[in-house]
């Protein structure tokens, strides 16, 4: 019964997270950002200052990759890119303030697109999902990759 469940959750997870990408999906254009990019900013809001190679593995890319993608948020004036005093092949990247204005804006106008559906759901409903998404992140937390704290 248990292995009947864990499957419909992976198969349930898979559609939720098509439905999410799909509601959400044409708010990150407007701000001139591939999903990735955003990706990468979100990394940095959550995460803080990080190792290029950090962000690179997060979201499962090259560091040639991520280089790119650094060169375009840097020209946009969303990060910056520092060498690290200590070795200089380490790449140190911060969200700047209007990178931290733009991904929180992206965020919320993600959320405000799914929070119309998600009105659709019994307030019992909703404090059902809270509890699951609680309990879930709390078993999943000991599996978040790698750390991206800066190196001192």
């Amino acid at each position: 019964m248990k292995e009947q469940h864990l499957n419909s959750i992976k198969d349930l997870l898979e559609v939720f997270f098509y439905n999410v990408k799909c509601a959400a999906q044409d708010i990150g254009p407007e701000y001139n950002l591939a999903d990735g990019q955003i990706f990468l900013l979100y990394i940095l809001w959550k995460s803080g200052t990080c190792k290029a190679t950090f962000l690179a593995d997060q979201i499962g890319i090259t560091s040639g990759a991520v280089t790119g993608m650094m060169d375009k948020l840097a020209g946009m004036g969303l990060i910056t890119r520092e060498r690290s005093e200590k070795d200089r092949r380490v790449v140190m990247v911060t969200l700047t303030g209007e990178g931290l204005k733009t991904i929180q804006a992206v965020q919320d106008a993600r959320f405000e697109r799914l929070k119309g559906q998600l009105r659709e759901l019994s307030g019992a409903e909703l404090a059902q999902a809270v509890a699951a998404f609680e309990k879930m992140n709390g078993v999943l937390k000991p599996c978040v990759r790698g750390s991206g704290a800066a190196v001192g």
